[in-house]
């Protein structure tokens, strides 16, 4: 009966005794390591197959396993055997016993490679939406997935909510790439990243949208004076990165904000009318912000 089971199973199962020495294999295991016939493997160990740092830790483990008795199920680890061909599978082990005495290990796997290869290639497409979806420097959404954030939101937000879209200059940020370097200049770009970041509350949004633009959206705006504090805030915030580093004094910024409440504007009305006060602000002097309210 275990000879048929061996010769028919698609399972990679392994008979070893106390001494960690090959007993029997199915036919999956022999193609595995590929191997002709079992006549081949029996009183040889896993040494005579595989890489000797992948062999130490199975010995190491069998025998704690027959000291201990308890068992391994289903783990997932990689595989190189002498063919050189990188697998992975599904590993368990269990104690053999006779008349209540471990006499050896049966190894059970299943090879996942092709589940492996799999989920990396899924791990690769979230990797490079990833990378499509935000900006490489700082980490934050891309303008597309902003926009498509935003206008999502703007589908399904109710009469009575107020929002607002924020745009954000850096102020003569030029002279910081020609007097200090472009590394000093992404510095830049990645400080005031992270303070946007620790400005925006849970379910708003920011994105780099050019070289020294951001963008940020605040879903749930309850008050025009609510967000001049913010804006004000978000200046003082530039203001104390200045003075806090010596090497690179960080530019001020010029501050674009349009507000909506049960308008229904599309993202295009609020990016322009935020686009209109941005350059209201910098025609002020900058650093400063200035609004254009819609249906307020």
């Amino acid at each position: 009966a275990m000879n048929v089971l061996l010769d028919n199973s698609d399972e990679i199962i392994l008979l070893k005794d106390s001494n960690l020495k090959y007993i029997t294999a199915s036919r999956a295991f022999l193609r595995f390591i590929q191997v002709k016939n079992v006549e081949e493997i029996a009183g040889k160990t896993d040494y005579d197959f595989f890489e000797k740092m992948l062999s130490d830790q199975y010995q190491q483990e069998e025998h704690t396993i027959i000291k201990s008795g308890k068992p391994i199920i289903n783990r997932i680890e990689p595989l190189l055997a002498r063919a050189e061909q990188k697998r992975y599978i599904a590993i368990s082990k269990f104690p053999i016993y006779d008349k209540g005495k471990v006499m050896g290990i049966c190894c059970i796997a299943h090879d996942v490679t092709n589940d492996m290869a799999l989920q990396e290639n899924i791990k690769q497409v979230k990797q490079l939406k990833l990378q499509v979806n935000t900006d490489a420097l700082t980490g934050l959404l891309s303008r597309n997935l902003m926009r498509e954030h935003i206008e999502s939101f703007l589908d399904n937000v109710g009469d009575d909510q107020g929002y607002g879209l924020v745009l954000i200059d850096l102020d003569h940020f030029k002279n910081v790439n020609d007097s200090f370097g472009h590394l000093a200049g992404d510095k830049v770009l990645m400080e005031v990243a992270e303070e946007l970041k620790a400005a925006i509350e849970a379910g708003d949004m920011v994105s780099r949208i050019g070289g020294d633009e951001f963008m940020v959206f605040l879903h749930n705006v309850q008050s025009k004076i609510w967000v001049e504090h913010w804006a004000q805030d978000l200046l003082a915030r530039f203001t104390l990165l200045c003075h806090e580093d010596s090497d690179v004094c960080m530019t001020t910024c010029s501050i674009g904000i349009s507000l909506d409440r049960g308008q229904h504007n599309s993202f295009e009305t609020l990016y322009h009318q935020a686009d209109q006060a941005m350059y209201l602000a910098k025609q002020s002097g900058r650093n400063q912000m200035c609004f254009s309210t819609i249906g307020q």
